[in-house]
């Protein structure tokens, strides 16, 4: 891959960088607001559905399961094919998986559709890092990466905070799900607008790129601290409206209340971002 100093970028192409920046932000936005969404639903889910904890919890579930299972086939792919084009098509998914998903007519239904919504998600996340590396010079890509990692937690808050307003105001989940897939659509059009980097990307056969990335031990220890991390930090967001409002606090005010866990993810990415490009390697910050 030939980044951005490399290839000599013109005057346009690093202002453009920051428009890259502010839709990678406007992605992870996207994407967590329509992962963490799923929380504040879960009473009428149970309600309307029948359906036991265990059932409405292997629902998300089946949204982060098929991520994680497809997310290395998609970045194999990514190498091979155009960011604009992967992430074009990954965002159409997602943005049809999350409109449909508010006229799941049975339960079997809505776990496809949280399981097609997923596969989407495991498209969208390795592009984000790839449009950093494309777009900014190695002593801005810390910084960038914590501004789009911030949009994550913003769309978290919103999922927990906004959703259970949604549910009074618009008639249901059903509705809250719509709507959100509406501005996962706009997010879609907003791809396929985007301009494409100028000059050539350095292309490796699939084969190669696995090998390089299974050997890598940083890989795997990164891997690991992801799926613990983010185990825990995704299980007490999306069920922690629930318990709050089995405590026996109003869905409105649980959702408030849910919104602080991700107020020090919101804050952190921009600043250990900058940190890292300060420092000028990640592993000692890590």
């Amino acid at each position: 891959m030939i980044s951005i100093e490399e290839r000599g970028a013109s005057e346009g192409e690093l202002r453009y960088r920051w428009v890259a920046l502010a839709l990678a932000f406007f992605t992870a936005f996207t994407l967590h607001l329509l992962v963490f969404s799923y929380g504040p639903v879960i009473p009428s889910l149970i309600e309307e559905m029948g359906l036991t904890h265990a059932q409405a919890g292997f629902a998300f579930s089946a949204c982060i399961l098929t991520l994680a299972s497809t997310r290395i086939g998609w970045g194999l792919i990514l190498d091979r094919f155009a960011l604009k084009k992967v992430m074009a098509l990954a965002s159409t998914l997602i943005a049809a998986s999350s409109i449909l998903r508010g006229r799941a007519a049975g339960y079997l239904e809505l776990v496809a559709l949280q399981s097609a919504l997923g596969i989407g998600l495991g498209a969208a996340l390795p592009c984000l890092p790839k449009l950093v590396a494309l777009w900014f010079p190695k002593k801005e890509e810390g910084f960038a990466t914590g501004v789009y990692v911030a949009g994550f937690a913003a769309g978290n808050m919103a999922g927990l905070g906004l959703t259970p307003w949604l549910l009074d105001c618009a008639g249901g989940w059903r509705a809250a799900f719509t709507l959100h897939g509406l501005l996962a659509l706009f997010l879609a059009a907003a791809w396929w607008a985007a301009v494409e980097r100028p000059g050539r990307e350095e292309r490796a056969s699939m084969a190669e790129a696995l090998g390089l990335v299974l050997r890598a031990r940083k890989v795997w220890v990164l891997t690991g601290l992801f799926l613990f991390s983010a185990g825990c930090y995704d299980t007490a967001s999306v069920w922690l409206p629930y318990v709050l409002q089995l405590k026996g606090a109003p869905p409105t005010q649980a959702g408030l209340l849910a919104l602080l866990l991700p107020l020090g993810f919101l804050t952190s990415g921009p600043a250990v971002g900058r940190l890292a490009d300060w420092v000028g390697k990640r592993a000692p910050v890590m």
